[in-house]
């Protein structure tokens, strides 16, 4: 570092920048102007020698103050270490408390995941449900909207319906009341029918009475020709016995003649014709 000269009121002074030349006779280092008439070898001395002091001086003062920066700087770094070790220190302890804390971050950062991801699903779900959703309630506008339709449609219809009744309302009205003057008209031919139907029931009633006597009667009488009929069924089973009977008297007989006829051919000549003339008797009366 090359040494520039220093002066109280300038300080350091460019070694370029022309300034007038001093003789120091004190330990002050106050400069004096050379007189003008010394010769130039003393005033070069004067001033080699000024100069090899003020160098001296201002190394000494460089030194001092470089010192002095240096022990600044090194308190200044002592201090600056001191506070990183205590700042070291607390880091370690913060370190130590972070390591727990960075265990706790760890587990609540586990625990957000999970939750986060629960969270996911269930917003995937619901963006699932609310698309099925607005799907459905689309759905549901349409048909709300073709619902719309059909119910004007519908409207329309029942207005025209109504029209097409109100006309044949008016048509029926009328026809009814040709239906009720008709009515009145079957009403009072019903009234005289009628009477003539109560004559006729009454008649019937007779009549029934009549018949249900009859009937009566006519049960006796059936009652009486069942009896007289089981007689008869005796008389017949009584003639069929006695013509059974006859018939095996005829065989006797015949029998008879035959043996009487071999011994007295005209002793019975009599009465095989009253036994035939019998059983045709009993024939004639009680047929088979």
């Amino acid at each position: 570092m090359a040494l520039r000269p220093w002066t109280p009121d300038k300080g350091f002074v460019n070694e370029e920048a022309k300034q007038p030349a001093s003789v120091s006779t004190t330990l002050s280092l106050e400069l004096c102007t050379f007189p003008r008439t010394l010769g130039s070898s003393v005033a070069a001395a004067a001033l080699e020698q000024l100069l090899v002091v003020e160098c001296v001086k201002d190394a000494h003062r460089l030194n001092i103050l470089e010192i002095n920066q240096m022990r600044t700087k090194i308190e200044r770094t002592q201090n600056e270490m001191e506070f990183l070790n205590k700042r070291i220190s607390e880091l370690k302890e913060m370190n130590e408390v972070l390591g727990v804390k960075q265990e706790e971050l760890a587990k609540q950062h586990t625990n957000f995941v999970l939750w986060l991801n629960q969270t996911l699903e269930e917003r995937a779900a619901a963006i699932i449900y609310i698309n099925d959703t607005y799907a459905k309630i689309k759905l549901e506008k349409e048909e709300i909207a073709f619902q719309k339709q059909c119910l004007q449609e519908t409207n329309d219809l029942i207005d025209k319906h109504k029209t097409e009744y109100l006309e044949k309302k008016e048509d029926l009205t009328n026809q009814i009341k040709e239906i009720k003057q008709s009515c009145e008209t079957s009403r009072k031919e019903a009234y005289s029918k009628k009477k003539e139907l109560t004559r006729l029931q009454n008649k019937i009633i007779r009549m029934k009475h009549t018949v249900n006597s009859s009937t009566l009667m006519i049960n006796d009488h059936t009652l009486e020709m069942a009896r007289l009929q089981e007689s008869v069924s005796i008389w017949e089973k009584k003639v069929e016995d006695l013509k059974k009977s006859c018939l095996n008297l005829e065989d006797k007989l015949e029998q008879k003649k035959r043996k009487t006829r071999d011994c007295d051919p005209q002793s019975h000549s009599g009465v095989y014709p009253m036994t035939l003339y019998l059983y045709l008797a009993l024939s004639l009366k009680y047929p088979p």
